[in-house]
């Protein structure tokens, strides 16, 4: 099967009552995993610049499918046909941040965060409502001035701190409602003693409530 658009192909492919979700960085194409024919195809138009041309998947409930962009949207799509149901920018594209990791779903939830850790991104992690793409909560990997851990990084960087993003999938413990996030790396990667302290919550992983 030819996804047809020339990127590099980096999608874990989901199958579902025998039909095959693949993705490219813009095309989401479901394929009759019998037989290998396309049943449908829908082609992304990006609204703001690709940051990286790098997506990893989807994610599947009740009808809908949901992927990010890497223009910063968040996708759900009719599974049967591949109508486009909403379209809601989540991430910042302009500051770096770019959507390639499959989302979790949970309930009405849908999680997902940006990576981007090498352009100094506040990484963070977020869940949307399924419905309409609605946020419903967001936490900051790195802290703002407010948050707890804030205090870990040098206020008077010469030069940009971030980091923090999520690019692989996330877990999800379903009976105590525990979301499992692995983060990645600060930035700059070096040199270290320009960032300040232990630089929270880059480098670690998170146990979150995942309604909250």
């Amino acid at each position: 099967f030819q996804v047809g658009e020339a990127s590099n192909f980096q999608t874990g492919p989901v199958v579902y009552a025998g039909v095959m979700y693949v993705t490219t960085v813009h095309v989401t194409a479901a394929i009759d995993a019998t037989t290998c024919r396309l049943k449908w195809r829908h082609t992304w138009t990006p609204r703001a610049g690709d940051v990286w041309r790098t997506n990893r998947g989807v994610a599947l409930k009740d009808g809908s499918v949901y992927r990010g962009t890497s223009d910063g949207y968040l996708l759900a799509l009719d599974a049967a046909d591949g109508r486009m149901l909403w379209a809601r920018k989540v991430a910042d594209a302009a500051s770096g941040e770019t959507l390639t990791m499959p989302p979790l779903l949970y309930d009405d939830r849908v999680i997902i965060g940006p990576a981007g850790s090498e352009n100094a991104i506040k990484g963070w992690v977020g869940a949307f409502r399924g419905e309409d793409g609605q946020p419903l909560w967001r936490f900051n990997i790195v802290p703002g001035k407010d948050d707890p851990g804030y205090e870990t990084w040098k206020k008077d960087a010469n030069i940009p701190l971030g980091g923090g993003a999520v690019w692989t999938p996330v877990a999800l413990d379903t009976e105590r409602g525990q979301l499992f996030v692995a983060t990645t790396n600060p930035s700059p990667d070096f040199p270290s003693e320009q960032r300040g302290d232990k630089n929270l919550y880059t480098n670690t992983l998170l146990v979150l409530d995942v309604r909250s």
